[in-house]
């Protein structure tokens, strides 16, 4: 991708394929979390847990997971519309959000170790009376970051010099 690329964000996006490495890395994070009393007793005493069953397991779960990580890529897109950030997601349940620009407080760009393995950073999207993080685009190359975040701040930006010069349509009636 070249730096100077600009993308219309209009239109559904998805983030970088990178997605599909970090999503499987933080699950073999998780799995290995789980599944640590399995590899002690494993390790302690070898005849309860069989080794070939050890690797089956891992197989299987790591086939499962290989498959959620790639339909998660590919169930996960975002746009921005008129006066919204919108995020869908979901492979079993989907999940719509729209972050309405004037709700949104802060945009943080965030490179992890994981994120600088893979060239990719992660956008976090702050919103007013939220304390956890409204929206995140887990996998997005720096650029197109940077050009989310812009866009959001310009219209964001607008929208509050059109309410300070007369207001909006939807004030007005109300005065």
């Amino acid at each position: 991708m070249r730096k100077n690329e600009n993308f219309d964000l209009s239109v559904p996006t998805r983030a970088s394929r990178a997605y599909i490495g970090i999503s499987l890395a933080k699950f073999v994070i998780r799995f290995l979390r789980q599944i640590w009393p399995l590899l002690l007793l494993y390790f302690i005493n070898p005849g309860q847990v069989t080794g070939i069953f050890l690797v089956l397991s891992v197989a299987v779960i790591s086939g499962i997971s290989t498959l959620y990580a790639i339909l998660a890529y590919y169930h996960f897109d975002f746009f921005i519309a008129d006066d919204a950030l919108n995020i869908r997601s979901g492979v079993i349940k989907r999940k719509e959000q729209s972050i309405p620009f004037s709700r949104i407080q802060n945009i943080h760009v965030e490179e992890q170790a994981i994120h600088r393995l893979f060239g990719v950073v992660r956008l976090k999207v702050e919103t007013a009376g939220s304390k956890e993080e409204e929206g995140i685009i887990e996998a997005l190359s720096p650029g197109l970051a940077k050009q989310i975040k812009q866009q959001i701040e310009e219209k964001h930006n607008t929208r509050l010099e059109t309410n300070e010069e007369g207001g909006s349509p939807e004030l007005q009636g109300n005065v």
